[in-house]
């Protein structure tokens, strides 16, 4: 026996909005309180509101990362980004992602990586959808 005891971790670890809209983002020599940042509707999609968590400011032009909001049954239609690699990550909801003609099942755990220049789409269930989407360089 090594002396390490195994962590049990729950099978479903319950997520919500505020779990990471209302929490707190640490650098090293400082902290960003996600409450005092704003939702946003997206400016082309119906339904999509959109928390910008990390910005090319706070990253050193690396990355962003934004919290993304989808209202049941509606979706970001088909679009691409030429320039970012996209990372979503799904932290609750369901939906679907089409991805260069692929449906991929959205749920929470399930993480998708967009090249730059592919077509995609996603699409909320009847709940609705929540995800992290993070843009490799930064989209803002």
């Amino acid at each position: 026996s090594t002396g390490y005891k195994l962590l049990e971790i729950p099978r479903r670890i319950p997520m919500n909005v505020s779990t990471i809209a209302n929490n707190t983002v640490y650098f090293s020599h400082s902290s960003k309180n996600l409450t005092d940042v704003a939702w946003v509707d997206h400016p082309t999609f119906k339904g999509i509101q959109i928390k910008h968590l990390l910005t090319s400011a706070e990253t050193g032009n690396t990355f962003s990362s934004h919290l993304i909001k989808v209202a049941p049954q509606c979706g970001l239609e088909s679009h691409c980004h030429e320039k970012q690699k996209e990372l979503h990550e799904i932290i609750g909801g369901s939906g679907e992602c089409v991805l260069t003609g692929k449906t991929i099942c959205y749920k929470p755990g399930v993480m998708t990586v967009i090249d730059e220049g592919e077509p995609h789409q996603v699409k909320a269930g009847t709940q609705g959808l929540l995800l992290l989407a993070k843009f490799f360089p930064p989209l803002v």
